[in-house]
């Protein structure tokens, strides 16, 4: 067996044979893959291993997710109960994630410790989900760019930087498992667009159902993902009518399934917004019904303009009705949040912020981490007008479903991270095509000339000769910061005697993976009542903060220096808790304890 690389894939000339065995197969290329995202990553692989480190707050939120799973809460129940305590949050995270997780870690128990099975665990389930991105991106990129696209997707995705990022080892968030979700999707999405490929129709709408019950991250993706094939049978009618129907009947079924999976009873109703509820099994039957009803009345629909009007009065029926019924969930989904908690909390989030804010903040950002992916769109979009039929539309599905990503990252910038995978696929695209010539003549310099196309597309090529604009305070902050990350910073703060805990709100995660004790406060939307209290409580001035801090049933006061919030709150009130902690003016309300951690640890009077 050998891949072929044709000069027209529609019209075969003259062909190079390059052997599909070894190295050069799939799972020879995932391995290459592999063993490259292991060589970058080692030193992250190291520090989890060796430290126990969280990157993030939601790495260390999923963990105490897990941790309470294992210990035996029940499915449906997602309170984390020792946040906001004594009252509880329940969480928009799903179980789905949780399991895979849990077995790995019982499976690595098998033969070690409990720590050392969690760090382990850690570190091989987003390398597994990675192994998967791989080995999706070159079935695609073999479908879409020909013999040579598997070879460049490997490339592309390790010099796309996926293993430093969402699949970076340590990295427990769903982030990643949501990303590999919509790459499968995807790739169900494009095949349906054969109408030929009837079983793939039935495939996207299971895997649109499972991008849904993961997170909600990919709701604009997904939304296109659910236009996609009525769009096709806009154009082409019967030929798409049985496709339509398998995917509308896969669509409800699994929504609904996935719906009875992931929603306890007691929440049926719920129309939650952030998390697969009521609001969105309403808007996934509801289109799956037109959907199917469309596909039966093809025949009565002769016409594109008849077909386009059936079309738009099913997406109209299916907007109005979620907007009838939970008419929040066609807005801002964090609009309810506490109007000091958004000014002052979620503006300083990162990742949450509009992409314009971030590139203003840091401008490498823009031609390191975006340029590549309007890039890889324009490159999708030549793909688009370059190719005919069927390869056209699903390269027009491709440029449509990027630029939702690029759209959204304009609202958040985090969505650059999520599109960047699809955008890689108009990338391989025109590596394919520019070096396929000095492949098909055996040059030499075949192989360094991909590599050399394949730089444009990638933050890695950028890097190289973008100067990195990291103020060296922000730099050597978050060297500081790895100290009040590791599993020994909290060694001394899980020994003290059971409490509730105030400390700043990038800490909690760590402090409900870490310790037993309760936390009031965590970087999480949900958690209104616990941040606005923190919030309010270091902003004070130290005798007016007794009184909140007293009232919050709070036992011990805690912050890590290095933790950007307590400058945050510093330049909020020169004169709060914070700040007097911070400069060492100890309130006679509060007494310090001595600790073998980097945090600052206080116990009420």
């Amino acid at each position: 067996m050998s891949l072929t690389i044709t000069k027209d894939i529609s019209a075969p000339a003259e062909r190079v044979a390059i052997p599909a065995t070894g190295i050069m197969s799939l799972p020879g290329l995932v391995a290459v893959g592999m063993v490259l995202a292991v060589i970058f990553t080692l030193e992250s692989i190291k520090r989890v291993m060796s430290t126990g480190f969280y990157l993030d707050p939601d790495d260390a939120m999923r963990m105490a997710q897990v941790h309470d799973f294992m210990a035996g809460q029940g499915w449906y129940d997602l309170t984390s109960w020792r946040l906001d305590a004594p009252h509880g949050v329940f969480m928009h995270w799903t179980r789905m994630v949780d399991v895979p997780i849990a077995l790995l870690i019982g499976l690595f128990g098998v033969f070690a410790d409990a720590e050392t099975a969690d760090r382990l665990a850690r570190i091989a389930f987003p390398l597994m989900l990675l192994a998967c991105l791989f080995a999706c991106t070159a079935r695609i990129a073999r479908m879409l760019a020909g013999a040579l696209g598997p070879l460049v997707a490997v490339l592309l995705t390790v010099l796309g930087g996926s293993m430093f990022g969402y699949f970076s080892p340590g990295r427990m968030d769903h982030d990643h498992a949501a990303v590999l979700l919509l790459v499968l999707m995807t790739g169900a999405l494009l095949h349906a667009l054969d109408s030929s490929d009837r079983k793939a129709a039935g495939w996207a709408g299971v895997l649109i159902a499972l991008n849904l019950a993961v997170s909600l991250e990919t709701l604009p993706f997904v939304v296109i993902g659910v236009a996609t094939l009525p769009a096709a049978w806009i154009l082409q009618g019967a030929a798409m009518q049985r496709s339509l129907l398998i995917f509308a009947v896969a669509l409800g079924l699994a929504l609904l399934a996935a719906f009875l999976i992931v929603v306890g009873p007691s929440r049926y109703f719920n129309g939650a917004c952030d998390t697969l509820s009521a609001a969105h099994l309403l808007a996934g039957l509801v289109g799956a019904a037109l959907c199917l009803a469309l596909s039966l009345a093809t025949p009565r629909l002769s016409s594109i303009p008849k077909r386009i009007m059936a079309a738009g009065v099913a997406g109209a029926v299916t907007i109005a009705a979620v907007a009838l019924a939970y008419p929040a969930c066609l807005g801002d989904p964090y609009a309810h949040i506490d109007p000091v908690m958004r000014d002052i909390w979620l503006v300083n989030v990162s990742e949450a912020r509009p992409l314009w804010t971030s590139v203003g903040l840091k401008p490498s950002l823009f031609p390191i981490f975006a340029l590549p992916i309007l890039l890889g769109l324009a490159a999708t979009i030549w793909a688009a007008l370059a190719e005919r039929g069927v390869m056209r539309s699903r390269w027009i599905a491709l440029a449509a479903l990027v630029l939702a990503g690029c759209a959204t990252s304009i609202w958040q910038v985090r969505a650059l991270g999520v599109v960047a995978p699809l955008a890689v696929f108009g990338a391989i695209w025109a590596v394919v095509r520019l070096s396929r010539p000095s492949f098909e003549a055996g040059k030499a310099y075949a192989a360094p000339m991909a590599i050399a196309f394949a730089l444009p597309f990638s933050p890695f090529g950028f890097g190289l000769v973008v100067p990195d604009d990291t103020p060296a305070t922000e730099v050597k902050r978050a060297g500081a910061e790895i100290g009040c990350r590791t599993a020994s910073a909290f060694q001394a703060l899980a020994s003290l005697p059971a409490g509730i805990i105030l400390a700043p709100i990038d800490t909690g995660g760590h402090l409900l993976a870490r310790t037993p004790h309760g936390i009031i406060s965590a970087p999480f939307h949900r958690n209104e009542h616990g941040n606005r209290l923190a919030i309010d409580a270091f902003r004070a001035d130290p005798a007016k903060a007794e009184a909140i801090v007293r009232g919050s049933g709070a036992r011990y006061v805690l912050f890590c220096p290095a933790i950007n919030d307590i400058e945050l709150y510093k330049d909020l009130a020169p004169h709060g808790l914070a700040a007097e902690l911070d400069a060492g003016h100890v309130p006679d309300w509060l007494k310090p304890l001595s600790l073998d951690t980097p945090y600052r640890v206080f116990e009420l009077k």
